[in-house]
């Protein structure tokens, strides 16, 4: 079995995104982690092929609060992300979608370059 890990901060100082990948995950695997104080979720390896086959994942800029957009990834709504983390909607919408596809293929964006 052949497990790996990523991450990424979303929310200064309170809160991360994780992806696993495990090699022989099952559907109701869990692979796909926010870990934040005191909220924390997952998503299981079922839900991630679900989630990358239909794109079901957003970013918004905006939020009611000052500095934080939000991310939708499935059923997870409305979490907050730092600006000053993600300064555009567009770069946490492409580090979701590279976290999304490492909990599933354990393979990284290689950057050429």
């Amino acid at each position: 079995m052949t497990t790996n890990t990523q991450s990424i901060e979303v929310l200064k100082n309170v809160a991360h995104l994780e992806a696993t990948y495990i090699s022989n995950a099952n559907d109701e695997t869990p692979v796909f982690f926010y870990k934040g104080s005191p909220e924390q979720w997952s998503l299981n390896y079922g839900q991630m092929r679900q989630i990358w086959a239909t794109r079901n994942f957003s970013v918004t800029a905006k939020s009611s609060r000052e500095d934080r957009g939000l991310f939708n990834i499935g059923p997870m709504k409305k979490w907050f992300y730092s600006h000053s983390l993600f300064e555009k909607a567009e770069d946490l919408q492409e580090a979701l979608s590279e976290l999304i596809q490492f909990s599933l293929t354990g393979k990284a964006r290689v950057v050429v370059g």
